[in-house]
């Protein structure tokens, strides 16, 4: 009844109730004294006892810039970790993690050790590929796996973000690890295998227990040319001379999109730098050639073996589509020394 205790009733008698020097009328803490009457919002209410002086929706005993700026609302996009600081002019550390935004490789995202897999400038907090291999964390299998290598046919056959030679153990994402996969290059879920050897059929040159296709020579090589198959086209070369390798093929296809796998075997005594060569790959029909395309080869994790995987885009799929493998050499095998075949594409020609 009598806030300033001066004897006069307040709601009848005083004019000051808590004797300021500020009239109650005109005094925006009228029973709190502020007889400066500060007020930084310029609302109704004065400092003194107002709950958010700088009216940015952050009360004053959680408001780490009580009295910053004003004319603003915190919020997800303007106070990153809602201090009650204006990110863009007032917050030294957006985020909270206790490193400096000048220095934070994630200055929206709280990481206080500063985790960064690949080195670049966004830490693998924020970073949207941590090991930057070309592969989307949401997509990789491995995001916080071998960094300073890029997923690509020669290097992750299934695109999973798992570097083949060091962290996938199931290189073509059929569900059937390598070391028991009787294709490990070649997706064969089923693994069928109607001549019980060491390969499946979707990779076997002698599927039968018998070659495919009786080779002819054509030039420096020779070409094998395959009927269609169930499951896949395949074809092998004759068997390999010293210092001749020997190139295996398999095509399949999807719409207009055709894509053909490789492994390149090596002659004893032959070193594995030989896998830095490239196998060129013919797409023809009749006589008559749509489309040639050089993939670089890479090392397949298995002794003596080179392998890849090419695509192309057809605009029509001919009846009869033939995909032709040279392997181009380089300083250890010479191009004379190479041997080419024909694959007859699976799902070649029709809708």
């Amino acid at each position: 009844t009598d806030e300033d205790l001066d004897g006069c009733r307040d709601a009848t008698e005083d004019s000051d109730d808590d004797n300021d020097g500020a009239p109650d009328a005109d005094d925006n803490c009228a029973r709190l004294a502020n007889s400066g009457q500060q007020n930084l919002d310029g609302d109704a209410q004065g400092d003194a006892c107002d709950a958010d002086d700088d009216n940015d929706g952050v009360a004053d005993a959680s408001d780490g810039c009580a009295r910053g700026e004003t004319g603003w609302t915190s919020g997800a996009e303007t106070d990153d970790d809602g201090d009650g600081c204006r990110d863009t002019t007032e917050d030294s550390d957006d985020d909270a993690d206790d490193a400096p935004d000048a220095s934070d490789n994630c200055a929206l995202v709280a990481n206080a050790g500063q985790q960064n897999l690949d080195g670049d400038a966004q830490g693998d907090a924020c970073d949207p590929d941590d090991d930057a291999d070309g592969v989307a964390d949401a997509g990789d299998g491995c995001r916080l796996g071998d960094s300073a290598w890029a997923s690509g046919s020669g290097t992750d056959i299934d695109g999973d973000g798992c570097r083949d030679a060091t962290e996938d153990v199931d290189d073509d994402g059929d569900g059937v690890t390598d070391a028991t996969d009787n294709c490990p290059l070649i997706a064969n879920p089923g693994q069928q295998n109607a001549d019980g050897d060491t390969q499946g059929d979707s990779c076997d040159a002698t599927r039968n227990g018998e070659a495919l296709a009786t080779p002819t020579t054509t030039g420096g090589g020779a070409t094998a040319t395959v009927p269609p198959a169930p499951g896949s086209g395949s074809a092998a070369a004759p068997p390999a001379t010293r210092r001749k390798p020997r190139l295996t093929l398999a095509g399949t296809r999807t719409g207009r999109t055709v894509r053909v796998t490789g492994t390149l075997r090596l002659p004893a005594g032959v070193p594995m730098s030989a896998c830095s060569g490239n196998v060129r790959v013919t797409f023809r029909t009749g006589g008559r050639v749509l489309k040639t395309k050089t993939t670089k080869l890479s090392r397949s994790g298995r002794p003596r073996a080179c392998r890849f995987v090419t695509r192309v885009a057809l605009r029509t799929i001919p009846t009869r589509l033939t995909a032709q493998g040279a392997y181009t050499g380089n300083a250890v095998l010479s191009p004379a020394a190479t041997r080419r075949l024909s694959v007859r594409v699976r799902g070649a020609g029709g809708a």
